[in-house]
């Protein structure tokens, strides 16, 4: 079980970033844009990972 690094606590959330304009793009493309997934401590809201949910549409 992972722990917060900033505070300790061992319970974690998870949540997506991303809507229309604030969607993660590829440099070089004009279409294509994926959410990020991001897991985050319960207690303090460290950020302990970040995912592109869809790593494909930059290939």
């Amino acid at each position: 079980m992972d722990t917060c690094k900033v505070c300790g606590n061992d319970e974690f959330y998870k949540g997506r970033l991303g809507s229309g304009t604030t969607s993660l793009r590829p440099l070089n493309k004009i279409m294509g844009s994926s959410f990020m997934i991001l897991t985050f401590c319960s207690k303090c809201g460290e950020v302990s990972s970040i995912k592109v949910e869809n790593p494909g549409k930059f290939s």
